[in-house]
Formats: C-alpha cells, structure tokens, sequence
C-alpha cells in the first residue's frame, strides 16, 4: 500500500462529526481511496483504448470510470481485516457510500473545471453542497436508523481531477453553505515534492463531471 501524505488547503470552524478532523485517523481508509482511484483510472483506460468506438461518449466513459474506482474501493476495505469493520457501504439512487467508522460518508467524484464537483441541479445536490442531511432511499433510511446516530454523518468526496488519460490529484473535500468548507489533498508520499503529483497536467478537459449526484 502507498504512503499518502495529507496537505490541509481549507478548514473552516467545523463542528459535529467533522470537528477537529484529522485525516491521519483514518489513513489506512483513505490510502485505500487513493490506491482505489489511480487503479480504477489505469483500468478503464485500457479499456477504453481497447474498444474506443463503444466508448466515445463521454458520459459512458465517466460512468464507467466512478463504478471501477467504486468496485476497486469495496474490494479492497472487505478484503483487509484492519478496515472492513469500519467501513459500511449503502446504495441509493444509483450512488454509492461508504460510511466510515459511524462518523462520515465518502463518495467517489470528478471535479470539475472549477476544481469543484458539479452534478444535476437536483434537491438532492443543492443539500449535499449546502451541507444538509440528503435524501436517500427508503432501504438506505432503514439501514442507516439501525446505527442509532445522532444525526445523519456528512459526506466527503473523494474528488479527482483527470484531464487526460490521467488523473492529476486528488482531493478530500467537504461542502457547507454551496462552498467547500474542507479541502484535504492527498499525495503519494514518495513524489509528494513533485509539482504534477500523478501525471502532467493538460487543461483541455472535456469529460464529463457532472455524473453520479
């Protein structure tokens, strides 16, 4: 498994789940994020150049990109005796998340131009970035009131930037009142000192970021 050097970029006064949040607690959880993310990229590259007419579109391509880093990420948690316990995984509305250790949800997604996530101008999105409880399927609501929490934990995106074949970084962000209120980067620590972390950059980006919410 990687090393994975943590780099604060944005923290606001956060309170509940989320107050005084240290990524380091939850390292061995994240780096199997980060692995998850470069593996399911190198992945569906190379089936995407195996068959590049029946992945032309970009909206395909993306789908098929969340669902590998996705499938990739749960293998990986339920396969380690050190995280499968701390880790619950739940469906709803065609997404998934992972709750870790009863305290946050992660979900994998593309940033954007902005280096932002953009999705569906949905209820559902406008509360995830403002920071409120989401909606969520009736089955989802059954399994998460079986936990007893005292409030519905928040959602941090696992959000990664590929402009080319790529992924340029990847950041750990959380959302409150329509603005990232935690921005944590996550780095290999063996070329954290480099200036393109994965891969060179290449601002001409036209895939499709806006899936998956």
């Amino acid at each position: 498994m990687k090393k994975i050097n943590f780099s604060v970029n944005k923290s606001t006064l956060l309170s509940g789940y989320l107050a005084n949040f240290n990524p380091e607690i939850f390292e061995d959880i994240l780096e199997i994020a980060y692995e998850s993310v470069i593996a399911g990229n190198e992945k569906v590259s190379n089936i995407v150049k195996s068959e590049p007419t029946l992945f032309s579109k970009n909206t395909l391509k993306s789908l098929l990109l969340n669902n590998a880093m996705i499938d990739i990420f749960k293998t990986r948690i339920l396969t380690n005796e050190k995280t499968k316990h701390r880790v619950k995984f739940f469906e709803t509305f065609r997404m998934t998340f992972a709750l870790v250790d009863n305290k946050f949800f992660l979900c994998f997604k593309a940033l954007g131009k902005e280096n932002v996530i953009e999705g569906m101008k949905t209820k559902r999105f406008e509360d995830i970035i403002k920071g409120k409880p989401f909606s969520m399927s009736q089955k989802m609501s059954k399994e998460i009131s079986k936990l007893n929490l005292t409030d519905l934990p928040p959602i941090l995106f696992v959000g990664f930037k590929k402009t080319t074949d790529f992924i340029d970084f990847i950041n750990l962000q959380y959302y409150f009142d329509e603005k990232i209120a935690l921005e944590v980067t996550m780095r290999n620590a063996a070329t954290s000192n480099k200036l393109d972390i994965i891969k060179p950059k290449n601002l001409n980006n036209d895939d499709d970021a806006s899936l998956a919410i």
